[in-house]
């Protein structure tokens, strides 16, 4: 991969990841599971020694962007990824660290499904990227938060 491909190879993954985020955002589960590799590793648990359960924690891209809007209904969300530093392993496969802040909003009826109305939440993305025949998708990502305030 010489220079001018791994540049364009970047910002196609910065503009994969505005598309999960915004698949989440959006509550759009067709944008979101365009974002997603047919075989995937996802590991949002808040605590690494939480169960490796739904709904933080797939191995199935359909059951993740499923799982993870469905637990959603009724709260507005806002991510926020920067500060992004990718590494190419090979012509088809990459990693990258993100910044991240993200919040949710619990502006629903009745009782939330989470055990909290508010969430704010600043760490890292830790993903991992695979090229395809459709273009770069998340294979891997696994979040790891500096601090979580929730009410």
């Amino acid at each position: 991969m010489d220079d001018l491909q791994r540049l364009i190879a970047i910002e196609d993954i910065r503009r994969l990841k505005t598309r999960y985020w915004n698949g989440f955002d959006f509550k759009d589960p067709v944008l979101l599971r365009s974002a997603f590799a047919d075989e995937v590793l996802i590991d949002y648990r808040v605590k690494i020694d939480d169960p490796k359960t739904s709904p933080a924690y797939f191995t199935d891209p359909d059951i993740c962007v499923r799982d993870m809007l469905s637990v959603l209904e009724g709260y507005v969300s806002a991510h926020q990824g920067h500060s992004v530093e990718i590494d190419f392993l090979s012509d088809t496969q990459a990693t990258g660290v993100w910044s991240l802040e993200d919040r949710f909003w619990y502006e629903g009826g009745g009782s939330p499904k989470l055990p909290f109305r508010r969430y704010h939440g600043w760490g890292h993305y830790h993903d991992r990227y695979i090229r395809t025949s459709a273009g770069w998708r998340i294979a891997g990502s696994a979040v790891r938060y500096l601090r979580v305030e929730t009410q």
